[in-house]
């Protein structure tokens, strides 16, 4: 239902804003595109392994709920050279806290055959941008996801060069400038800017202030190298970066992440909507209503009766003519 004291009379200015967030988020939804970067004469957006070379850009979040319910993955990828086209795929978790994506490879397939129907080409080269990981995790992610999504490349018999970046939106570091003028709106340093080599001179990590801060200070995105089998230098990630945060079909401004890792928690926000309990019997109930209170106890380590939590959740079925859509913009 539309909020009608947003578009009360009178307020001209909230009312031709709240009109442009509607038409965005029904534009997106239904295949079209809000916003794109154009080339400038003699120069490209784009790295130069990525500009004549087919392409897909990959977000993973999971989202948590309670002990008790099991957490939710979401898996999106571009399909289109300008990465503002997404796919989307919903995962549930074998157990409740999991953080690590479980049917990384199943995920991985059906999104790299979406990305054949629309191209009529596989990608050969994949960039990974894992959002909610932090260091102690990273080994075990790339045990888990990195090798599903491999294991899902040899299932389709591609072989594909992948980067993975890890991104915390969470942390404490702020960035100031040193000169006022320097500064953009509201005092926040200038969008743009990025602070490198931030916990260690060894790791290749940046953070990254992409949006201009309507409030407060603005807090930046750390980008960290995981693995890099393109070849990309630093300058060109960084770039890459800050120009996808362009791109978020929700705002006509840039956002203070890569909209990779926005739509993937969108995703698993809506997944968590979509979940459904079916129980040991397959008995349909909704999740809103909770399962009963024979469900298994879960803790932060997965389920404490050591049951897997996938066999008992579904997600609501989504139409098919949604399936390479953004539904969950």
């Amino acid at each position: 239902a539309i909020d009608k004291a947003k578009i009360a009379a009178g307020d001209a200015r909230h009312h031709a804003q709240y009109c442009l967030n509607l038409s965005l988020k029904i534009n997106a939804k239904l295949g079209g595109v809000n916003f794109g970067i154009h080339d400038s004469p003699g120069q490209c957006w784009l790295p130069e392994p990525l500009r004549n070379t087919p392409f897909m850009v990959m977000g993973v979040d999971v989202n948590h709920a309670s002990p008790t319910e099991p957490s939710v993955a979401a898996v999106v990828a571009s399909f289109d050279r300008d990465c503002t086209q997404y796919a989307a795929r919903l995962v549930v978790q074998a157990a409740a806290r999991r953080e690590l994506v479980d049917d990384m490879q199943a995920a991985s397939k059906k999104l790299l055959e979406l990305y054949h129907a629309e191209n009529k080409r596989f990608p050969q080269i994949v960039m990974l941008m894992r959002d909610g990981i932090g260091e102690a995790q990273v080994d075990e992610m790339l045990e888990v996801e990195y090798e599903g999504l491999r294991k899902a490349c040899a299932e389709l018999g591609i072989d594909v060069r992948i980067c993975v970046l890890t991104v915390q939106k969470r942390h404490n570091t702020r960035l100031f400038a040193e000169d006022k003028r320097e500064c953009g709106r509201n005092g926040n340093v200038r969008t743009g800017t990025i602070v490198e080599e931030v916990c260690s001179p060894a790791a290749q990590d940046w953070i990254l202030v992409a949006h201009s801060g309507s409030q407060g200070t603005a807090r930046g995105a750390r980008f960290l190298v995981v693995l890099d089998e393109v070849g990309l230098t630093l300058d060109e990630l960084q770039r890459f970066c800050y120009w996808l945060c362009y791109l978020y079909c929700r705002c006509n401004k840039s956002v203070s992440t890569v909209p990779p890792v926005y739509y993937a928690d969108r995703a698993a926000r809506r997944g968590r909507e979509l979940l459904q309990y079916r129980g040991d019997s397959g008995s349909e109930a909704s999740f809103r209503a909770g399962p009963p209170s024979t469900a298994p106890s879960t803790g932060s380590g997965g389920s404490g009766s050591g049951a897997d939590l996938r066999t008992q959740y579904d997600f609501a079925a989504v139409h098919a003519n949604l399936d390479t859509t953004m539904f969950f913009v």
